[in-house]
């Protein structure tokens, strides 16, 4: 053990930990008009929250917030688990917003028309899919069990975490200065249908909970991709941060995919495309780095995130790229990523067949 080197490291995570709030913090304030990026960042924020609450050893949640902050950050690995687990998830999703939509018909007789709908799809300005409903659904859902959307409930879980962003940023010695980001030439539409109807609205139309999984992928990486990369610099570390944590989230997802159906093949799905994205996706997640992306803590389980050959305290991210990729630095390994990621998304939007002109743009 080096005591020397671990205050260093200690440093460049409080450092790492400060920024991001800034970040957050800048976030949330700038975009308070849009509720709907609230929604897209939550299981992000629900996760710094957790992560600095760990490191400086102090209560910076209340225990209701901190159980639900718990349960949120565990959504981010909403793709990871058994096939079969996570697809029946999304169809339970499903059926239970087709039955809540159901239930808002006024008429008894119009319930069984399928006149309602069960799932709305969000789009950016350039009609590139940022998120959707049912997504957000399994979201809220994980904080408030009861699965109501109220109102009331998300101005509290807003106001709670604000709080708790205040204690981290003095615990971090953050001024309270906010970065500057401009929402307002910001215009973003959705898309209504019914799942259990309208299946024009995938390519592939013989497995719904196949396509809802490919859906929610495309909505995670939209959020990063569309959303976080929009409105903050490219050496952000929070950005920076996100999109690793997606980008992994969304790996493990076509992992899961690849290894379920090989098994379970079924007509007209062609999974050595998601083999090969499996495969050459390997070499971007090594456990060292993926274990410092997630957490703060440079020092994990008596192993060094960053070797104390490759540390500088004046690069981005201090070494950690480059203790884990041979030759490249962080600028190499980002932008080797998102080419990555953009092949990914190109793939997953041959699942969707929608008209942009059927984008509505009155929210």
């Amino acid at each position: 053990m080096n005591r020397k080197y671990d205050a260093k490291l200690k440093k460049c995570t409080e450092q790492l930990i400060s920024n991001d709030c800034r970040t957050i913090s800048s976030f949330l304030y700038n975009s308070k008009e849009f509720g709907i990026f609230f929604l897209l960042i939550l299981p992000y924020v629900a996760l710094f929250c957790r992560e600095a609450q760990e490191h400086y050893k102090v209560n910076v949640l209340d225990k209701e917030l901190n159980d639900q902050m718990h349960d949120l950050r565990n959504t981010i690995k909403l793709l990871s688990g058994k096939y079969n687990k996570t697809e029946n998830k999304f169809l339970e999703v499903d059926d239970l917003q087709d039955q809540y939509f159901k239930e808002q018909l006024v008429y008894d007789f119009t319930k069984e028309l399928n006149i309602h709908y069960n799932l709305g799809v969000y789009f950016d300005d350039n009609c590139k899919v940022i998120g959707d409903t049912q997504l957000l659904d399994i979201y809220i859902t994980s904080v408030y069990k009861d699965g109501e959307l109220q109102k009331e409930n998300l101005n509290k879980l807003g106001m709670s975490l604000a709080k708790s962003l205040r204690l981290i940023s003095m615990l971090s010695h953050q001024i309270n200065q906010k970065y500057s980001m401009s929402f307002e030439s910001l215009k973003f539409g959705y898309h209504d249908l019914n799942t259990n109807i309208d299946d024009s609205f995938f390519y592939f139309r013989v497995n719904k909970g196949l396509n809802l999984f490919v859906l929610h992928m495309l909505s995670m990486f939209g959020m990063s991709k569309y959303v976080l990369q929009r409105f903050m610099q490219p050496n952000n570390t929070w950005r920076l941060r996100c999109e690793y944590i997606t980008a992994h989230n969304i790996w493990s997802g076509l992992k899961v995919m690849n290894e379920h159906f090989k098994q379970n093949r079924i007509d007209g799905f062609d999974v050595s495309i998601i083999n090969e994205f499996v495969q050459k996706g390997r070499a971007y997640f090594p456990s060292r780095f993926r274990n410092a992306m997630y957490h703060y803590d440079l020092f994990r389980d008596s192993e060094y995130s960053i070797l104390e050959d490759f540390y500088r305290p004046d690069i981005l991210l201090f070494g950690l790229v480059e203790s884990s990729f041979s030759g490249k630095n962080a600028i190499d390994y980002f932008s080797e990523l998102r080419s990555y990621m953009d092949e990914i998304e190109i793939y997953l939007n041959t699942w969707l067949n929608y008209d942009i002109k059927d984008i509505k743009w009155d929210l």
